[in-house]
């Protein structure tokens, strides 16, 4: 438990940048329980409609909806490969990213998470009911042991995981992470679950973190591997930017099929706050002539790179 919490306090400011991130795109606010005017739901706000009338109706927020006071309602897994092929390099890069996601995820108020290790055989470690407290820490530490599994069974562990994301009535997102090297003996089995976590729309995500060579490629269609713990969010920020990207290509090219001609002009409003208080006096002359080089290159910048 002492050293779990000197990783914590070692990589705390990792901690707060991959909550930051996990928050604003991987786990956004999806339950709201306040109410606030809006301009349409099925039940009226007695202020908004005072205010409507003394405004002869100008003013249209009149209805209550609940967008205020935002908590998120998701489900993640946590599967942990424990085989000795883990030995080394992976046992220490996956601890301490464990240690590091778990805190990201309390962070984020999110502690009905579920924890699976496996090797030869698959053991719960945490449920999505039980609270994550001292006791939680021993028990994962216990089953932390990467000298006595020679087997890797990851259909088995992940079948599980699906069954617990299954059995969860969130209306959110369903997350598995596994973090293992893949180096498997359970054949073909591993696709099969794997179309069965997307039927039922968990999400799959293995993950490596050392310089060992791994087989993460081969049999996982979304993974990820870096060197070192503090690599977990450059690269976890590339995974999910980079299928934004491809899905924003994707339409472009269906618009671009569809209509037999390229999109029409994009237009795009760029606003610079610029701070005058008088500790700024000395800098303003620069900011303005670095504002107007922005202002003069940027449609140079887009005509070369968007020919």
């Amino acid at each position: 438990e002492k050293k779990w919490i000197s990783y914590e306090y070692e990589f705390s400011g990792l901690v707060d940048d991959l909550s930051a991130v996990l928050g604003d795109v991987v786990f956004p606010f999806n339950k709201f329980t306040r109410r606030r005017a809006a301009l349409r739901d099925s039940s009226l706000y007695l202020p908004g409609v005072i205010k409507a009338m003394t405004t002869e109706w100008t003013y249209k927020k009149i209805f209550s909806a609940k967008l205020a006071g935002g908590k998120r309602d998701h489900a993640i897994c946590l599967v942990l490969d424990v085989s000795t092929s883990m030995f080394g390099t992976l046992s220490i890069g996956m601890i301490k990213t464990i240690v590091v996601f778990i805190a990201a995820l309390r962070k984020l108020s999110l502690e009905n998470f579920s924890i699976i290790v496996f090797g030869r055989d698959v053991r719960l470690s945490k449920t999505n009911e039980q609270s994550w407290y001292a006791a939680s820490i021993y028990t994962l530490i216990q089953q932390l042991r990467f000298d006595r599994d020679d087997d890797t069974n990851d259909a088995d562990a992940l079948e599980t995981a699906s069954d617990l994301l299954i059995q969860c009535s969130t209306r959110g997102e369903k997350k598995i992470f596994i973090l293992t090297d893949d180096y498997i003996t359970c054949g073909n089995r591993l696709s099969m679950i794997q179309q069965r976590a997307e039927d039922h729309n968990s999400d799959l995500i293995a993950m490596a973190i050392s310089t060992d060579q791994t087989n993460l490629k081969s049999p996982y269609k979304r993974y990820l591997q870096c060197a070192a713990t503090y690599g977990l969010l450059k690269t976890l920020r590339f995974l999910v930017f980079g299928e934004m990207i491809q899905d924003l290509a994707g339409e472009r090219e269906k618009i671009l099929i569809n209509s037999g001609h390229p999109l029409s002009d994009v237009t795009v409003d760029i606003c610079f706050c610029l701070d005058c208080t008088g500790s700024m006096s000395r800098w303003l002359s620069a900011a303005k002539e670095q504002m107007k080089i922005i202002i003069e290159g940027i449609t140079k910048l887009i005509e070369k790179e968007y020919p």
